[in-house]
């Protein structure tokens, strides 16, 4: 009888596919402990070598951050930490293929699978991560006074120089009973280039992703061409490993569900829906990166000397970050950085009287803890409170003109109160745009609950 039985074929068909299924699962697993050790050993322990923070770090099998505190660094120092990422896992990369050479079965597969993962996305990083705004070689040639693809040259060479060890450590050995070299060599690139396909549609299908498409094309060309070199070599009688029993299966399938529960779980789906890990409490210089917006409220108090008592009361908020950025922002409730609010209620107090620049400067705001902010119908604990003194330039009845800083940026004062002496006297006042205020004997209060109701400026005028 000729040829194989069907049971024959149908049993090869099987052992095929699982050992397809064990490359694939176990290559998904590795690619996110790559980006791990890009994010955590890269960036993160190199920020701490070189005297920074590292408190909270996100990671999906395909990208990842940081989020970094970097007091006091020169350039180098801060292009040294973007690049650590690729630096390390490239590092790691190699030692990966080097100990594939002495290792057997099933966990030389696993570690030629991390190092072509590794190698292959650090160059390929480096190569073409110039061309995003937010990409670690764009920041690093930045800071190194760099142009922004500096760096492209010696990507490409790693990834083309990678690309070639890879594909002759791939040809010593046969998980797939395949005699001919480079069918045996793309085999085991063969989740590498899944990838690499998926980024290259990625680009046509938005032709603006220019990234994707040399990342993808670069890839697939690298690991096609360098297959094919190595094939015509015809290397020694490769090792053959057996792939796809039921262990490896279970094994795989479950590193596959712990990165699948750390990707959804833990870290969250997308960057802009991460839980994240915070894995200590962030500096509180970085306070002002946690929040998007802020409520507040304005009280000015006039004496008959012609100074005014400012006070400004501000409620940072997060609406619109991830639940790692909500995290990280609920971390400051009760420690601010209050130089930085000192600088903002400096900046409001300059707006809302329209300070020229000298006058500015010999403002003298402190700000503290403490207090409540009143808007949107609420009360917010815990406001940054700003105080300070203006002498104003005025004669024995004086006029006062006060503008909502934060109107032409598309916000709002939610309250606004003017108070004076009570041996002063409100002679009136004016206002543009806004509903009219509540009036005491020495008062006068705006609540705003939206822009329409905010006034646009305040005239008013008191006597001594």
């Amino acid at each position: 009888m000729d040829g194989d039985s069907p049971e024959h074929d149908r049993d090869w068909q099987l052992g095929y596919a699982a050992t397809v299924i064990v490359i694939f699962a176990g290559y998904i697993s590795l690619r996110y402990a790559v980006v791990l050790i890009h994010e955590i050993l890269g960036h993160g322990a190199t920020a701490r070598l070189l005297g920074g923070s590292f408190f909270a770090v996100y990671a999906t099998p395909l990208s990842g951050f940081a989020s970094l505190y970097l007091p006091g660094m020169d350039h180098g120092a801060l292009a040294a930490v973007l690049l650590a990422g690729i630096a390390v896992t490239s590092l790691f990369g190699l030692a990966a293929l080097v100990l594939a050479r002495r290792a057997k079965g099933a966990a030389k597969i696993a570690l030629l699978l991390f190092a072509e993962a590794a190698l292959m996305t650090s160059a390929l990083y480096l190569a073409y991560g110039g061309m995003r705004g937010d990409g670690d070689p764009y920041v690093a040639a930045a800071y190194l006074g760099l142009e922004r693809d500096a760096l492209a040259p010696l990507g490409i060479i790693m990834a083309l120089v990678f690309s070639v060890l890879l594909s002759r450590e791939f040809a010593r050995v046969d998980v797939f009973r395949e005699k001919r070299p480079l069918l045996r060599i793309i085999g085991l690139w063969l989740p590498g280039l899944v990838f690499g396909i998926v980024s290259l549609s990625a680009f046509f299908a938005n032709m603006g992703n220019r990234y994707a498409g040399l990342y993808g094309g670069t890839y697939v060309f690298a690991a096609l061409g360098s297959a094919y070199v190595v094939s015509l070599g015809h290397p020694a009688e490769p090792i053959r490993i057996r792939l796809g029993t039921g262990k490896q299966i279970i094994a795989v399938f479950v590193c596959l569900a712990v990165a699948g529960y750390a990707w959804g779980g833990v870290f969250g789906p997308t960057p802009e829906k991460a839980n994240g890990v915070m894995l200590e409490e962030p500096p509180i210089e970085v306070e002002s990166s946690y929040f998007d917006s802020y409520v507040g409220n304005a009280l000015v108090r006039f004496y008959p000397n012609g100074s005014a008592l400012f006070e400004v009361g501000f409620g940072p908020m997060n609406a619109n970050g991830s639940m790692l950025d909500k995290k990280l922002h609920d971390t400051f409730a009760t420690r601010p950085y209050l130089p930085d609010w000192a600088s903002r209620g400096g900046k409001f107090v300059s707006g809302m009287l329209n300070l020229s620049a000298n006058e500015t400067l010999l403002l003298n705001v402190s700000a503290e803890l403490g207090g409540d902010v009143y808007a949107l119908n609420q009360t917010y604990s815990n406001a940054r409170v700003c105080r300070g003194w203006v002498h104003l330039n005025v004669s024995q009845n004086y006029t006062v003109s006060l503008t909502d800083p934060w109107i032409d940026s598309g916000g709002y004062v939610d309250r606004l109160t003017i108070e004076w002496a009570g041996n002063m006297t409100l002679l009136g006042f004016n206002q543009t745009g806004g509903s009219a205020p509540v009036s005491s004997d020495n008062s006068l209060v705006w609540n705003s609950a939206s822009a329409a109701q905010a006034p646009i400026r305040v005239r008013i005028w008191l006597t001594p």
